[in-house]
């Protein structure tokens, strides 16, 4: 009995195999594509000395759709903010003891990798 299950087995794992193929290529073409007509937003997050500012909120907002993503700054104020769509994007950082920055009209290309530096002056978020 367990030299006709082996071979099913195997003509089974052939099948998904088979199967399986063009939809895992499929996936890594559409990811692929995907990298290539998006953007990404990066930069560093600073205090008016020059000094990084940790644990900032950046958010982009696209101008066309009102769409909004968002990141957190590490400890070295760096922030990333990939796959957006090419447009015209505001961006705006908030840390605590900082006064909102906001950088109206920066505009991403496709498949460009834009980077865009903040300077947050001291104060409180609603000045």
């Amino acid at each position: 009995m367990v030299a006709v299950i082996i071979p099913h087995l195997a003509a089974l794992r052939r099948f998904i195999l088979t199967a399986a193929t063009p939809f895992l290529l499929l996936a890594i073409a559409q990811h692929a594509i995907a990298q290539l007509s998006s953007s990404t937003l990066r930069g560093t997050v600073t205090d008016p000395s020059g000094a990084v500012v940790g644990s900032t909120t950046v958010n982009a907002t696209s101008r066309s759709t009102r769409f909004v993503r968002f990141a957190q700054t590490n400890e070295e104020g760096q922030y990333s903010i990939p796959d957006l769509q090419p447009g015209v994007y505001d961006v705006s950082a908030e840390a605590s003891g900082f006064k909102k920055a906001i950088l109206n009209e920066i505009r991403l290309y496709v498949g460009q990798t834009a980077t865009v530096d903040i300077r947050l002056d001291v104060g409180q978020l609603t000045e």
